[in-house]
């Protein structure tokens, strides 16, 4: 139970001292390059001195007007990284796009070939088949004919004989 409790002491304050060490890094974090101690003590110092106020205005009109240039700068920085990527995003896109399209049009090429090829292989071969059997049927009847008029003939030989 002691070694229990003696855990849990060291326990909180590795804690406390990770929350601590946190909160400074928040603090120094907040303070950004832009934001230097000199600008303050300036202000400060104008006023200080009892200087007029329009030291004083004129003072925060420029530190304004500064930190306005800077966020513009800022905001036309994230703009075109935004335009580079969606720019660099469609580039892709239509990269895909475009050899998808190639693909598809490259299948259904191929397949209108074979369709056609297959198409065209069975009409030959059914145009052949025809032919054949045309030609053995007309080969049949001039067989025939000719066999008759033979015969025809060798009867019409044989009684003048």
């Amino acid at each position: 139970m002691i070694f229990s409790s003696v855990l849990t002491v060291i326990a909180f304050i590795v804690g406390y001292m990770k929350y601590k060490n946190r909160q400074k890094s928040l603090q120094s974090e907040s303070c950004s390059p832009q934001c230097t101690v000199e600008p303050k003590e300036e202000l400060a110092s104008l006023l200080d001195k009892g200087d007029d106020l329009n030291k004083f205005s004129n003072e925060v009109k420029r530190l304004n007007e500064e930190s306005e240039r800077i966020m513009e700068r800022i905001i036309q920085s994230v703009e075109s990284n935004i335009m580079k990527r969606i720019t660099v995003d469609n580039e892709r896109a239509i990269k895909q796009i475009t050899d998808d399209n190639e693909c598809m049009i490259k299948r259904n090429i191929d397949d209108a070939i074979t369709r056609i090829t297959d198409d065209n292989e069975c009409m030959i071969k059914r145009n052949i088949d025809d032919a054949i059997t045309r030609i053995t049927d007309d080969n049949e009847c001039a067989m025939k004919q000719i066999t008759e008029c033979i015969e025809r003939n060798s009867r019409h030989n044989m009684p003048n004989e």
